[in-house]
Formats: C-alpha cells, sequence, structure tokens
C-alpha cells in the first residue's frame, strides 16, 4: 500500500497487482449500472478523466434501483438480494457473488480496496426498513455478512469512503417519512454501529456521494417538499463536523443516492430527477470548490442507478 506520503515503493506496487487490488493499465472509469423510471438493465462506462457521453459496457440479468461498490478490479452490484459483478477490464453480462442476508434496496454503498459496505435500505415487497450493514470481501464471491447499524432503520443515503471511513449522509424512514440530513460513518477495517458525523449544511436527503482520498462531497438531493436540489457540500473525511458549501449543480437532481462516483482528482454525478429522469452527466474537480461542469450523457435517462469507479477515494 502506498506510504502515508502518496508515494508506492516498487515492492508495495508489485504485491498489489500481483493480489488484484491494482491494475495500472486501466484510466480512471466509471460505471453506472442498472436504475429506474424506466428500469434498465443497461451498465454504461465514462472515461472519468475526460468527458464525453457514456457508451455500453455490459449488463445486469434485472433492472431496477441498484448501489454499487467497488475495488480497483472488481465491482459488485447489489441487485436487491442478490450481488453481481464485473470487472472493469471488460464488458459484458455481470456474473452472479452471492446474496445479502436480507433483501433491500434504496441501499447507501461504500467501499476501499477490500471491503463493500452496504447500509440501511428498503424492501419493497414488504414495506420494512432495515438499519442494518452489511459487508462483503470484494476479491472473494461469497453472501455478505452483517457489520452493524445506522442510527436508526433508513434508506435513500448517500455513501462514499477513504481507505479508513465509509460516510452515509440523508436517508428517510418511511412513506410518510422523518428525514435525516446527518452524516454517519463507520471504520471499514472493523464491524460495529455507526456514528455520528456532522451534518448536510441544507436540509436535504436522496444526495449523490462521492470522494477523494480526503474529501466527501455530497450532491443534490430533495428537501422535504420534493423539490430537486443542486446544492453541493464537502467534508474532511479524518475529521468530523458539519458540511461546508462546495458550489451547485448544473441542473438541480433527486433520486441520486447512488448515482455518484470518482476519480482521485474529479467526482461525477449521473442521472437523476430533475422534474423527470435525466441522462445528464456533470462533474467537479474535488480538491478545489465551484460550480459542476457538464460532462456528457447516460445512453439512456435514469435514476438511482448503482455508479462505481476503480480510482475513487477508498481505493487511494
Amino acid at each position: 500500500m502506498p506510504s502515508y506520503s502518496g508515494v508506492w515503493t516498487l515492492p508495495a506496487q508489485y504485491q498489489a497487482i500481483g493480489s488484484g487490488l491494482w491494475n495500472p493499465t486501466i484510466a480512471p472509469r466509471g460505471l453506472f449500472a442498472g436504475g429506474n423510471s424506466p428500469s434498465t438493465t443497461s451498465i454504461n462506462k465514462i472515461e472519468i478523466e475526460s468527458t464525453g457521453n457514456a457508451t455500453s459496457f455490459g449488463t445486469l440479468t434485472s433492472g431496477g434501483a441498484v448501489t454499487g461498490v467497488s475495488s480497483t478490479i472488481r465491482a459488485v452490484f447489489m441487485d436487491y438480494d442478490r450481488l453481481l459483478y464485473c470487472t472493469f477490464s471488460t464488458g459484458g453480462t455481470a456474473t452472479l457473488f452471492g446474496f445479502l442476508t436480507s433483501a433491500f434496496t434504496y441501499t447507501g454503498g461504500a467501499s476501499n480496496s477490500t471491503r463493500g459496505i452496504f447500509a440501511g435500505g428498503y424492501n419493497t415487497n414488504t414495506s420494512v426498513i432495515t438499519a442494518d450493514i452489511q459487508y462483503i470481501t470484494i476479491a472473494t464471491a461469497g453472501n455478505a455478512t452483517y457489520f452493524g447499524a445506522l442510527s436508526n432503520a433508513q434508506y435513500d443515503r448517500g455513501g462514499c469512503a477513504s481507505s479508513t471511513r465509509a460516510l452515509f449522509a440523508a436517508g428517510r424512514d418511511s412513506t410518510v417519512p422523518t428525514y435525516y440530513y446527518d452524516i454517519q460513518y463507520v471504520t471499514i477495517a472493523t464491524t460495529g454501529n455507526s456514528t455520528t458525523f456532522g451534518n448536510l449544511s441544507t436540509n436535504r436527503f436522496q444526495v449523490a456521494a462521492f470522494s477523494s482520498s480526503t474529501r466527501a462531497c455530497f450532491a443534490g438531493g430533495r428537501n422535504s417538499t420534493g423539490t430537486a436540489q443542486s446544492t453541493i457540500d464537502y467534508v474532511t473525511i479524518a475529521t468530523t463536523g458539519n458540511a461546508t458549501n462546495f458550489g451547485n449543480l448544473v441542473t438541480a437532481v433527486n433520486e441520486v443516492p447512488t448515482c455518484g462516483c470518482s476519480s482521485s482528482t474529479r467526482g461525477v454525478v449521473g442521472g437523476g430527477n430533475a422534474g423527470s429522469s435525466t441522462s445528464s452527466i456533470q462533474y467537479v474537480t474535488i480538491a478545489s470548490v465551484g460550480n459542476a461542469t457538464s460532462f456528457g450523457n447516460l445512453t439512456s435517462a435514469r435514476v438511482n442507478t448503482g455508479a462505481v469507479s476503480n480510482n475513487g477515494g477508498g481505493l487511494q
């Protein structure tokens, strides 16, 4: 792994490549899988450090709201009770990875190079809402394991991570809901319940989340009256405290809690609801503050698409 100054020694590089934790041949790549309104099984691909429209990468075995986690090699998508995976270097139909401990959707997702974490969720068949946090080891196919719990049962939280911490921001707890505008975190390498980190700068939920190794950003979402928001906030992941305003999206969007991904420099939001489902992709430079810029478009309009990258904050 890199030193605290961010420099990889040659032995560390060889070890990471040999163990499947790092693939130096692929540029920062984002995948947007599934989604609804309308339901789609398609997986789109973008090259994060460029701009332009997404291209087809592969397919899921079924459509609907999806949450994703990833390492530098592998993307894993949560499709209700199933976990499906693909590799960033190849496309095609996603393969069965395993199953969650219980079936939920609208779940927050975050990961480092080893573990993927899924927090909260809503069972659309039973209307049960959960506080459960589950985790997987991304390099090894298998079923999820119980990690701990959020402060209470809720869903629609946006998740992102550094290599050590996973942050989950803003959710709701029923169809006649209580809204939560807070940020909670867990230490990825351990198990246990989440801890309060702070609050967003404005009251909203369904925010898209993305991060570098040091900074987490939360973009868009909706307020309690259902109005789409354009606000982008940021926090420093290693500390705790309330979020600070970063800027604004080009277009206000909600239904984006799983629609954000990043490289070490850029954060990207794809799709969402801007009065109706949109295909737009927007990006910011994470290390600075300012408004988002148009990136391009997904191959089709969608909301709640599972976005991941091979170069996000938890992988640096």
